[in-house]
């Protein structure tokens, strides 16, 4: 299993102060849910024989929504931010990417007929609000949970879109007729951070919310960037890269200097989302 671009865990950057990092990794044998803390130390979350992938906080830091195919299916289940109370929310399988609301009270996920869903968080009054053509993925919540970003190849291609929480009011973010997914937005909904493969590689990229300024952050030609996340004070980013010949987790400074290693281990470590403190 890898990180791709097309199929990560976007997920929303809720304002606050930089917490743990959730993340998956098959370190233990199986992909399950980890965090690592400011000290570096790492603490497994999960302990299934299954996949346990695409963790994301909530906006208080109490839970993780995150996908599971314990059940032979991929489902969103949510639990306790130490790992307790594991709760599974959706039952028809075919369930991908979730992301709570900046209030706390919805997430959105990829669901059945590959479009963008929303629910309750706690599972109840599940909606269809793309029903499109093609694969709508990755959706992130904006801060003032205003519009949900998404990537899409409704087009032909694969192209960043946002849209109301109904799923209208339809924009197109980027129309570069080649692959961009992953959008995250920053804390104070100004920017989205995201993946495009225009230099022939997957790239960290960072654009305005009405798509202008769209700028390179990474420049590591025959590296695997992807799976960005915005830091809770939207100073870093956080993101997926191979550059060291295995997935880990790296970071950087929003601007896109500093890169540095969060972890380091011989596993693939993937799909980061960072946990906001008050």
């Amino acid at each position: 299993m890898t990180a791709l671009a097309v199929s990560g865990a976007a997920v929303a950057g809720f304002p606050g102060a930089n917490g743990a990092i959730a993340f998956q990794s098959n370190r233990g044998g199986d992909f399950d849910i980890y965090t690592i803390g400011n000290g570096g130390v790492v603490t497994r979350l999960t302990t299934t024989s299954s996949t346990d992938s695409r963790p994301a906080w909530s906006p208080d830091g109490k839970r993780i929504v995150f996908e599971s195919d314990r059940t032979s299916v991929p489902e969103i289940w949510v639990m306790n931010a130490d790992g307790s109370a594991q709760t599974q929310l959706t039952f028809n399988g075919g369930n991908y990417a979730p992301g709570f609301s900046p209030d706390g009270g919805k997430i959105a996920w990829q669901g059945q007929g590959d479009d963008i869903w929303t629910m309750n968080a706690d599972g109840s009054d599940q909606v269809d609000v793309t029903n499109a053509p093609g694969t709508d993925t990755n959706p992130a919540w904006a801060p003032d949970g205003s519009r949900i970003a998404f990537d899409s190849d409704r087009g032909g291609t694969r192209e960043i879109y946002s849209m109301l929480p109904d799923g209208s009011g339809l924009i197109q973010l980027t129309k570069g007729g080649i692959l961009n997914g992953d959008p995250d937005w920053s804390p104070d909904g100004t920017q989205i951070v995201f993946v495009s493969f225009r230099t022939g590689w997957p790239e960290i990229f960072r654009m305005n919310a009405d798509g202008s300024g769209q700028t390179n952050l990474t420049h590591r030609a025959s590296a695997f960037d992807a799976d960005p996340a915005w830091s809770p004070d939207g100073t870093k980013i956080v993101f997926t890269s191979d550059r060291a010949g295995d997935l880990e987790l790296i970071q950087m400074f929003a601007n896109g200097t500093d890169q540095r290693n969060r972890t380091r281990n011989p596993a693939w470590d993937s799909f980061p989302s960072w946990r906001p403190r008050p």
